[in-house]
């Protein structure tokens, strides 16, 4: 919490996220490919002791604040 806390102060915003691990690739790829700095977060959710069930995993991007103008441009990534 207190990561996420300092990250949104001190240069870094959330710009995507999701629980498709086939779309956070896809985002990725492109932000890659526009060479935009970026970092990236995994949280996982649920009970993981009755093997995963009910597991879920959020894939969060954060950008560096000034090149959130960029994200127009690979924002349409579908």
């Amino acid at each position: 919490m207190l990561k996420k806390i300092f990250d949104y102060f001190f240069g870094w915003e959330l710009a995507y996220s999701t629980q498709s691990v086939e779309d956070y690739a896809r985002f990725m790829g492109k932000l890659m490919d526009a060479g935009i700095k970026y970092r990236s977060n995994l949280v996982n959710q649920g009970d993981s002791h009755r093997g995963g069930l009910g597991q879920f995993t959020t894939y969060e991007v954060l950008v560096k604040k000034e090149d959130m103008y960029k994200l127009n441009e690979v924002s349409h990534f579908n």
